[in-house]
């Protein structure tokens, strides 16, 4: 038998040297104070600036801060808090041009988008948009920096189970990039164990509280589900869509059903549907895991040309606490009001104070309020 002394040693060098950090939740399960959010995309999300004032109007009358980062472009996949409202730093994987690494560095960020990774396909170098010490301090806030681990906030839900304990999910894509990333600089002898161990340590996880979640690729996880206290996810459900677009296409005089039910029932066999089923089979032995259809998807016709729209998502919001009663703010169902009261009627059964679900602003479609924008307390 041939023992390896170097990777177990670098191993435990880096849990040693680790700069642990707890995430701010985004269960609403603390009381957000702030919103930080960038503007860059505020046109792609919503149809006019004066929509928008809307939605930073909706977080001021739950006494949240809006606070304009003038920073990147969706602000949730660069910009995560701690606890105490410094800004999270992620590890930047060393990039050396001269190296035989060019294949791998691509593969650590695979699953992350454009907006924070550009592979050299789209210009003369690799571009990777993460946060800098000089960010925080535009912002006025301080920094914590991550020794090894790099998330993205899209990718990622993060919330406490009903003891106290924190969790952090990502997707599939986030942790095979961090797996190839320490397979190139600690040991390609590296275990799945080992790995999760560095980003438990890191992250200020109990062990077995940092989960990826199987066969979900790179779909960002928060326009498929929403993480509220007490260790409770509501997540989509594609054959439950299905079925309420048939109800309310029966009991609604609103021709625009018909358009969202003709897709969603020709498209249940998808790999994002059937990662969903995965995502649930994973989720459901450790959390209160609520299905509920909460994302809905038409054909769009422009200058000749039909493509798919994804324009109603629910799941993409944010929720809290405001005076002892429950609030959640998130995109309006412009074209289907008959689902926000739907979806309304789902919260309330929650525990959600009716005045204060609110849907505020023209909502475009394609991303969403969530992913324009990171809480902080």
């Amino acid at each position: 038998m041939r023992l390896i002394l170097v990777p177990i040693l670098s191993f435990l060098f880096i849990l040693n040297s680790a700069s642990a950090v707890t995430l701010f939740p985004e269960d609403g399960s603390l009381e957000i104070k702030k919103w930080y959010y960038s503007p860059n995309e505020i046109s792609y999300v919503y149809k006019d600036e004066d929509h928008f004032d809307d939605v930073l109007n909706a977080f001021r009358s739950v006494n949240i801060e809006p606070i304009n980062t003038s920073i990147g472009h969706f602000f949730q996949d660069i910009g995560l808090f701690d606890i105490d409202g410094n800004l999270v730093l992620q590890h930047v994987p060393i990039y050396n041009r001269s190296s035989n690494t060019l294949h791998s560095y691509e593969r650590y960020f695979s699953g992350f988008t454009m907006e924070v990774f550009t592979p050299p396909d789209w210009g003369d170098n690799y571009i990777v948009n993460l946060l800098r010490p000089d960010d925080a301090r535009s912002l006025g806030v301080g920094f914590k920096q991550l020794r090894k681990t790099f998330i993205e906030g899209g990718a990622t839900i993060s919330g406490r189970f009903k003891n106290g304990d924190d969790y952090v999910i990502v997707n599939h894509s986030t942790y095979l990039g961090m797996k190839y990333y320490f397979e190139d600089t600690i040991s390609r002898n590296i275990s799945e164990s080992q790995i999760i161990e560095i980003i438990e340590r890191e992250l200020s996880l109990k062990a077995g509280n940092f989960i990826y979640l199987k066969g979900t690729s790179s779909i960002h996880l928060d326009t498929i589900m929403k993480a509220l206290p007490g260790g409770k996810i509501l997540i989509d459900d594609p054959n439950l869509k299905v079925e309420l677009l048939q109800r309310l296409k029966r009991s609604s005089n609103n021709e625009v059903i018909s358009n969202y039910l003709n897709y969603e029932s020709n498209h249940l066999n998808t790999f994002k549907n059937k990662a969903l089923f995965k995502a649930y089979e994973q989720l459901k032995d450790r959390f209160v895991v609520y299905r509920i259809p909460g994302a809905f998807t038409r054909m769009k016709t422009s200058n000749g040309f039909s493509y798919p729209l994804k324009d109603i998502n629910f799941f993409n919001g944010v929720s809290g606490s405001y005076n002892d009663s429950q609030y959640f703010i998130t995109n309006k169902a412009s074209l289907v009001p008959e689902l926000e009261a739907f979806w309304t009627g789902e919260l309330i059964k929650l525990g959600f104070d009716k005045s204060l679900i609110m849907y505020p602003g023209v909502y475009r479609g394609n991303a969403g309020l969530d992913c324009l924008g990171s809480p902080s307390p």
